[in-house]
C-alpha cells in the first residue's frame, strides 16, 4: 500500500488519507487502524480514474444490449 496524501481537518478532528493499494492491503491497513482504539470510525472508498470508469460503462452498454429476456 502507498499512501501518496494526508490531509487533517481541523474543524471536524478527521483525518483523510489518498492510499493506492490492493483490496487486501487496504483492508489489512483499516483493521490495524481500527483496532488500535485511537478511532472511532473508518470509511474506505474506492476510487478509479475516469478511463477506467469509460471502459466500464461501454462494457456493462455492451452487455445490456445483448441481454434478451426469457420468453420474448
Amino acid at each position: 500500500m502507498t499512501m501518496h496524501k494526508m490531509y487533517f481537518s481541523v474543524s471536524t478532528a478527521e483525518i483523510v488519507t489518498i492510499a493506492e493499494g490492493t483490496a487486501a492491503a487496504m483492508a489489512a491497513a483499516e483493521m490495524v487502524i481500527g483496532s488500535s482504539g485511537t478511532t472511532t470510525g473508518i470509511e474506505v472508498i474506492e476510487l478509479i480514474d475516469s478511463k477506467s470508469m469509460t471502459a466500464a460503462m461501454e462494457t456493462a452498454n455492451k452487455v445490456v444490449s445483448a441481454y434478451q429476456a426469457p420468453n420474448k
